[in-house]
């Protein structure tokens, strides 16, 4: 071997040790492709044995087990003890792929780099107990390298419990506080935006909740991240409020922590089916009602940015939806519509007596009630 063959040959020696420090040990290389694999585990991961990586599933939104919502086309969301409080499904960890690629061989999507790749991340979960990982995101960090990160779980595969809704109406706790059933209707989600409003009485000194009890079984209300479920009411000549109604089942159930109902689009974990708000409008609405109307009660979709939108299509589950009202007493009625009228009151002021303001009378006319009752009340306006 002459001097110039023996320079090549140490060479070519040295190009492919340094190839081979730079290979991550887990996964096989090819040409003009490799990878480095960086596992982060979550918060709270359950100690989990490892599994076989063939059992390792990769999964996209469309093939997500029951219990998994998604902010936007990524991103899995988990409902609360769901399927079982005792074995829910569980996230195990993050995993960060980079990768680097020679383009004059070929790009990140040749089908043989995306096997290598998702072999190399089906055995980092496996390692850790996870049977199932999604792809959340992928995303160039230069010329020729990129990093695609994935959400490593759990599913658990036991048989989902749901409570009934006598169970969940049960844990909202309304007739504790005086609160009784006096109207009742059921839908499927899928019907809720065709379906007529539902006609209601509201009387005279009650106050009255909405509340929602999911029916037994998966539920998928498809509500965006900053969205919730809703209802609009409408009050025939409404006297105490000057525009329609709108409210969320904003009351949570008797348990403290886990997603809610209101915010959340799974809605399958066992304390995450129920909740109820009052039907007197959000904000400075109103809590009792001092005239009697019919009215009519809408389901609609809260939305963060734009307020009260169309419900628009929604998925698989059904619920029930119940009316409850409470009387109140005949001080808190007095109260209520000395409240009603205060600003009123205070513009007229200037007025002695009060009752020679035209414009107290309306308000007092309005909402079917007297001046005098609150005579003590504006004494000192």
């Amino acid at each position: 071997m002459n001097l110039l063959q023996t320079r090549c040959a140490i060479l070519a020696l040295l190009v492919a040790s340094s190839l081979a420090a730079c290979a991550d040990v887990r996964t096989p290389e090819g040409a003009g492709y490799r990878t480095a694999i960086k596992f982060q585990p979550a918060k709270d991961a359950p100690p989990l044995s490892a599994i076989r990586p063939e059992d390792v599933r990769v999964l996209s939104p469309k093939d997500a087990p029951d219990g998994f919502a998604f902010r936007g086309p990524q991103h899995p969301r988990l409902a609360f003890d769901y399927p079982s409080a005792d074995q829910p499904h569980r996230k195990v960890g993050d995993i960060a792929v980079r990768e680097s690629v020679e383009y004059a061989v070929t790009g990140f999507d040749d089908p043989a780099f995306v096997r290598r790749r998702e072999e190399a991340v089906r055995r980092a979960a496996a390692e850790r107990g996870a049977n199932a990982v999604f792809l959340v995101d992928e995303r160039e960090t230069g010329q020729g390298t990129r990093t695609v990160r994935y959400e490593a779980y759990r599913v658990s595969d036991v048989e989902p419990v749901y409570p009934s809704t006598q169970e969940v109406i049960a844990a909202l706790h309304l007739e504790d506080e005086g609160f009784k059933q006096v109207h009742r209707f059921s839908s499927s989600l899928t019907e809720l935006a065709t379906r007529k409003p539902e006609p209601i009485i509201l009387k005279t000194g009650y106050a009255y909740m909405l509340a929602i009890a999911v029916q037994p079984g998966a539920v998928d209300m498809r509500l965006g991240e900053k969205q919730s479920l809703g209802f609009v009411v409408k009050v025939e000549r409404d006297a105490t409020f000057s525009q329609d109604r709108s409210g969320a089942f904003n009351r949570r159930l008797d348990k403290d922590y886990g997603p809610a109902i209101v915010t959340h689009a799974v809605v399958d974990g066992v304390f995450a089916r129920g909740g109820a708000g009052f039907m007197g409008g959000n904000g400075l609405g109103v809590q009792i009602e001092l005239v009697t109307r019919p009215a009519t009660i809408e389901i609609a979709r809260i939305d963060g940015y734009q307020g009260v939108i169309a419900l628009g299509e929604m998925g698989v589950g059904a619920a029930d939806f119940i009316v409850y009202e409470r009387k109140v007493s005949a001080e808190e009625l007095r109260r209520a519509a000395c409240d009603h009228c205060r600003s009123t009151a205070a513009a007229c002021s200037k007025l002695r007596p009060l009752d020679t303001c035209n414009d107290l009378n309306k308000c007092f006319q309005k909402i079917e009630k007297s001046l005098s009752v609150c005579a003590t009340d504006y004494q000192h306006l």
